[in-house]
């Protein structure tokens, strides 16, 4: 019963973020949905998930990252696929409303992913640049320089839109 309700709050505290990463990934409401489920499900039968000192955070955006990539190869969409490959300069933003996300997100999408995806983690999950770098398998300096590069392209887009 300890378990179950471990896992509940594991769930309740990370579906939410774990659904926008996708969804940021891979642009597509439902199947975002449906790829942010079926993390869980691993999660679920992950053993190590209840383990003390386990990164669960970390561990669920490595595993819908995966899931998002499976999904790619899995539609073998040229367009999806070069999508992903297309994230929030430190200024006030109110996420709480899903009219202000969807307004980012849909300039995130003009982003390469590779800025994109760094930027949605660092600024928007709030994950701290070693994790970061260790999630993504990159030096903290390649992840603070895709996050500037991320950053400028990300304004210039902004000042496009208001043109």
């Amino acid at each position: 019963m300890i378990q179950e309700e471990l896992f509940n709050e594991i769930f309740e505290n990370n579906f939410k973020r774990i659904f926008l990463y996708c969804y940021n990934l891979c642009g597509d409401y439902e199947e975002s949905y449906d790829i942010a489920q079926e993390v869980f499900i691993r999660a679920s039968q992950e053993g190590r998930l209840l383990e003390e000192g386990f990164n669960v955070k970390s561990w669920l955006y490595k595993v819908a990252r995966n899931v998002c990539f499976d999904y790619f190869r899995k539609i073998k969409s040229k367009f999806a696929f070069l999508n992903l490959y297309k994230v929030s300069p430190y200024y006030e933003i109110d996420f709480q409303t899903n009219e202000t996300y969807e307004e980012f997100h849909q300039l995130l999408q003009e982003l390469p992913v590779k800025y994109r995806e760094v930027l949605y983690l660092r600024c928007i999950a709030e994950m701290p640049y070693k994790e970061l770098a260790e999630f993504m398998d990159l030096s903290t300096g390649t992840v603070m320089s895709r996050l500037s590069r991320g950053k400028d392209l990300l304004r210039e887009v902004m000042e496009n839109e208001n043109r």
